[in-house]
């Protein structure tokens, strides 16, 4: 009887230490699981990288473009080297490679009074939502008509980014887009908001305009050229 007593409380201080023992083993493992944690995010916030906007940090993210989207992105770029293209809606179609049901040659320098078009779809990039085209008489300038294209883009397929609009072409001439007083440091830097910009000249006239939502991606680019008569 007392060897049984004996051998049970053995047994007992086995299981006991051995509790005592994976309990040790889990605590080590989460400590060093926590410690691994707290490194890497040490790690990444030395990555990352603020700036001050209006008095508080903003985060410089970085935006890598999928190949389709990387080529639609050069061609535009193409566009906006060249405006003048704009005047032959044929080379637009080429550039894009855009589908339409209209003849192509409906619009030309030649169309008098107003004209527009609305027919031409993106079925290749699926990144233009909107496109229109048309030539109308300068309600300012009665000796000048103006040719306008205007793109729409889907921001769920691109984000071309103010920044890298600005790198490339500089970022004068911002307007921000409100009905109310605008605080001049939204003016002169108007992240976080949907503004406008104008490439080589005021708005009304620039040759681009390009207007971007809060996000910071462009939404819609219009090409616009002056022409006298």
């Amino acid at each position: 009887m007392l060897s049984a007593i004996i051998m049970f409380s053995k047994v007992l201080t086995f299981v006991r230490n051995s509790c005592i023992w994976k309990k040790w083993f889990l605590v080590s493992m989460l400590c060093l699981i926590e410690a691994s944690l707290a490194s890497t995010a040490r790690a990444r916030d030395a990555s990352e990288e603020f700036v001050l906007v209006r008095g508080r940090n903003a985060l410089i993210e970085t935006l890598h473009m999928g190949p389709d989207q990387t080529e639609f992105w050069l061609r535009l770029r193409s566009l906006m080297d060249h405006p003048d293209l704009i005047t032959d809606f044929q080379q637009i179609v080429s550039l894009f490679d855009l589908t339409v049901t209209d003849p192509v040659d409906s619009i030309t320098l030649q169309t008098q009074g107003f004209a527009s078009r609305r027919d031409a779809i993106d079925q290749h990039f699926f990144i233009i939502t909107s496109l229109r085209y048309g030539i109308t008489d300068d309600d300012l300038h009665n000796n000048e008509r103006l040719i306008s294209l205007y793109i729409e883009i889907n921001n769920e397929q691109i984000c071309i980014t103010d920044q890298t609009i600005e790198r490339i072409y500089g970022s004068d001439n911002l307007r921000v887009s409100s009905h109310w007083n605008v605080p001049p440091t939204l003016q002169t830097d108007p992240t976080g908001v949907r503004y406008s910009q104008g490439l080589g000249g005021e708005i009304s006239r620039a040759p681009i305009v390009l207007t971007y939502v809060p996000s910071g991606c462009l939404k819609n680019i219009t090409f616009q050229k002056f022409i006298k008569e």
